[in-house]
């Protein structure tokens, strides 16, 4: 597998803490898109060179509290169990926004490189021209030259990035206003504070390919339209679906 790392893992509250960052880069290495690294402190240990006793030590560590942590999320914990019933498998809490860092910043340097490549095609096909049809190196591009550029390069980056992926919701989600608003008007039974934090707890407890979705927004409306109108969510609104 392979991992974004962040130097800034070596300047928190990890460093000098060599069996922690060892433990930690390769929960990393092992994690999937959704930041879920199913792998026991055997398999660990057996990796880094560490003893199973070393390793569990480390991964209490990683799941305790940190009141130093950069981040708010769980307590400033930076890995949490996926499941109640065994003690491995652990989501890693911001594995999810530190991707996302990246990935703007690969889109960013996508989108350059595209529009580096249409400038060049772009002039290559105006040396070929008349001198009189060939626009003057001296003026400026067109707003509507530049237009097409950023066009093609969206597209390119577009193509770059595949299809749309299934993702977990974030362990720092809270409600967005324009989501609050619709629960308000189409469930006015409902409250929309009590409602998001049953929705929140529920998704981020949820463990597996389950609990990753398309279209939170959407999975947000179902959950609203589910949950009975005194307020009080089914056992599981979304049992059997997809």
């Amino acid at each position: 597998m392979y991992a974004k790392l962040f130097t800034s893992i070596y300047q928190g509250t990890l460093r000098g803490n060599s069996h922690g960052l060892l433990v930690f880069t390769n929960l990393l290495a092992h994690a999937d898109k959704t930041g879920i690294a199913d792998v026991h402190p055997r398999a660990i240990a057996e990796e880094v060179g560490l003893s199973v006793e070393q390793v569990r030590v480390a991964l209490d560590v990683l799941e305790s509290p940190d009141e130093e942590s950069r981040s708010p999320e769980q307590e400033g914990r930076r890995i949490v169990r996926t499941d109640g019933h065994r003690a491995w498998g652990w989501l890693i809490v911001n594995y999810v926004k530190y991707r996302a860092i990246r990935g703007e910043e690969d889109r960013r340097e996508q989108n350059r490189l595209a529009q580096a490549k249409w400038r060049n095609k772009s002039n290559g096909s105006n040396e070929s021209k008349p001198r009189s049809a060939a626009v003057s190196r001296g003026k400026p591009r067109s707003a509507h030259t530049e237009a097409e550029a950023e066009a093609e390069a969206e597209a390119e980056a577009e193509k770059s990035r595949g299809p749309a992926r299934a993702s977990r919701l974030p362990t720092s989600w809270v409600l967005p206003d324009d989501w609050r608003a619709w629960a308000v008007k189409e469930r006015p039974d409902l409250d929309p504070k009590q409602t998001a934090d049953r929705f929140r707890d529920f998704w981020i407890a949820k463990a597996g390919a389950g609990g990753c979705k398309l279209d939170w927004q959407a999975t947000w409306r179902n959950w609203c339209r589910n949950e009975h109108f005194n307020g009080t969510p089914t056992s599981d609104p979304f049992a059997g679906a997809k």
